[in-house]
């Protein structure tokens, strides 16, 4: 890696660092403070030079790392899914209302969902960012990054909270989908 390349990564990481400082993604804690028994899962980095010439560092924890039953429950994961026929109905709907269509790309959309059931997910310092943090310290979760096993139904049970998703959304026993 050149030096130019190595001053555009780290600018990546740091824009990336900056996001989820401001999304008050975690909270530094002691190592001491957490309870016996906890995992502590670890962190990945995507980096991608883009087309247009600009780099981007996403930060993904190892949600892997976690055990279903014990870190998480298995209801918990869920990928959002919408019919083919809903989307042509909600196009057809607003074609016929002369309604404009906007598309919306959410940077760090993945950064403000909620955990559900007050759950506590430690995360060790990711590469690049130590130099923010005491060497004793973990990272407590306290919204969903890319990577961990609850992130699309936080994310989903975020965007369907709004008066607009209410009234195409719909929850089954099976699910949360558009139909």
């Amino acid at each position: 890696m050149s030096k130019d390349n190595k001053s555009n990564w780290d600018q990546a990481v740091a824009k990336e660092y900056i996001r989820m400082r401001d999304h008050n993604t975690w909270q530094e804690v002691d190592c001491g403070t957490i309870p016996e028994g906890t995992k502590i899962i670890t962190s990945t980095w995507a980096m991608k030079k883009k087309g247009n010439g600009t780099y981007q560092a996403r930060l993904n924890a190892r949600g892997f790392e976690k055990v279903n039953g014990k870190h998480y429950d298995k209801t918990q994961i869920t990928s959002p899914v919408v019919n083919k026929i809903t989307v042509r109905i909600i196009l057809t709907l607003i074609c016929m209302a002369h309604w404009c269509v906007m598309l919306l790309d959410v940077k760090g959309a993945f950064l403000c969902g909620n955990f559900e059931n007050d759950e506590e997910i430690y995360m060790k310092i990711p590469q690049g960012f130590e130099r923010f943090y005491s060497k004793n310290a973990v990272l407590l979760l306290l919204k969903t990054i890319y990577g961990l096993k609850q992130v699309a139904l936080a994310f989903w049970g975020e965007a369907c909270n709004t008066e607009e998703a209410r009234l195409i959304y719909v929850s089954t026993l099976s699910g949360r989908h558009l139909d």
